[in-house]
């Protein structure tokens, strides 16, 4: 499609010229484009060489129209350049496709890149998050032991008002406990003999 698309762009810029132009003698050619023949053609230099008498019109339409024989050459080969290609359509879609390939490798090394960083910044942010939960396990074991050592002060701070009385019912806990643990050490030795 683009080859056909391109070849019709050649032919509507390429008649114009050849209207204008008068048809290349026959034979074997001169080479891609004869400057001889070329003047003939476009009227510069020919037989009639200076302008003919005429109107100021003409000589005006004449000096508007008129180009530089080298500019007209010069477009002129652009136009045959144009007519035949140095790439063939197949060497210019396989060179596009080509730059294509290696636009896309480019851009695939690059996605690579990004997401190898991406990587990096989530293992950052799961050593980070790993650190953190271990600062909080931390904190909340030495808040617990604030915790115990808050409620003993608490009890003592409950007891220290009516120090007689409490130090009475120390008394009794204490001698309870000591009469348990000596019923219990009876019962261990009644059990651990014969």
């Amino acid at each position: 499609y683009v080859g056909w698309k391109r070849l019709r762009a050649r032919l509507r810029a390429l008649e114009p010229l050849r209207q204008v132009c008068p048809p290349r003698p026959q034979g074997p050619p001169p080479g891609p484009l004869d400057p001889a023949w070329l003047q003939e053609a476009f009227g510069a230099g020919g037989a009639g060489g200076a302008l003919p008498k005429g109107s100021r019109f003409t000589h005006t339409q004449h000096l508007t129209h008129e180009q530089d024989p080298q500019i007209l050459l010069q477009q002129i080969q652009a136009a045959a350049e144009t007519l035949h290609p140095a790439k063939s359509p197949e060497e210019d879609t396989g060179a596009r496709q080509a730059g294509e390939e290696a636009a896309l490798e480019e851009t695939l090394a690059r996605l690579e890149a990004e997401i190898e960083g991406c990587r990096g910044e989530v293992r950052d942010a799961q050593l980070s998050l790993t650190q953190a939960e271990a600062e909080v396990r931390q904190g909340r074991l030495a808040l617990g032991g604030r915790e115990d050592a808050l409620r003993l002060k608490a009890q003592a701070v409950e007891l220290l008002p009516d120090a007689q009385s409490n130090m009475a019912k120390l008394q009794l806990v204490v001698e309870a406990s000591s009469r348990r643990i000596v019923s219990l050490a009876g019962q261990w030795e009644r059990h651990r003999g014969p």
